[in-house]
């Protein structure tokens, strides 16, 4: 599988909220070495769990090359001339400065789950989110404002359960903030393989 769909929830109530999201799906574009495939419209939304301010929420889907090029040299052929074309398209419509892709470049947008968890979170700090995960004495999670939130809705098909990362996202079928903008943005494929999130919502 060259490429996988990538489905990200993103959540501010600090500071200019859309402004964050805004630097956090540029900064991701980055880090993902793509432009966004899809972008939900932004919905206001009260703090679930503590007490804040609102929130400011969108879903938004990446479709990122994943597969090794170190291992298949005529993927990493393809994903060449795939990156030259995406280039000329960036250059021609953001008017951005940028050179030729490289081998090293293409390692970038090599993204396995933990690899873009890493970077995700590698954005939230760099935008100024300083707090860690805090649990209570019954090992839930306890929430705080932030100036950005960027969650891992799904990765693929995959089903994944680590100790640094579940996905699906545990519990998003109970945040209205996650599942309205998802609905938006979410492909026929992603409904198909996980109808346990979907049978149950509007028709398309």
């Amino acid at each position: 599988m060259p490429f996988v769909n990538i489905y990200f929830s993103l959540g501010s109530n600090l500071g200019n909220r859309e402004a964050n999201i805004t630097e956090a799906l540029r900064r991701m574009d980055e880090a993902f070495g793509c432009h966004y495939s899809a972008l939900s419209r932004l919905i206001e939304t009260k703090p679930m769990g503590f007490s804040g301010g609102k929130f400011l929420n969108a879903a938004v889907l990446y479709r990122v090359y994943t597969a090794s090029s170190e291992t298949n040299p005529v993927i990493l052929s393809e994903a060449k001339d795939l990156a030259a074309k995406d280039l000329q398209i960036l250059r021609s419509q953001r008017d951005l400065r940028m050179t030729d892709m490289s081998q090293r470049d293409l390692r970038m947008t090599n993204l396995e789950p933990l690899e873009v968890l890493r970077r995700i979170k590698s954005i939230e700090r760099e935008m100024g989110r300083t707090d860690p995960p805090e649990y209570d004495g019954e090992g839930n999670r306890v929430y705080h404002s932030r100036i950005i939130d960027i969650d891992i809705l799904f990765y693929g098909a995959e089903r994944i359960d680590l100790p640094e990362l579940t996905i699906p996202h545990k519990g998003i079928a109970d945040r209205p903030f996650v599942m309205i903008p998802l609905m938006e943005i979410a492909k026929p494929s992603l409904k198909s393989a996980f109808p346990e999130f979907f049978d149950a919502s509007p028709a398309d």
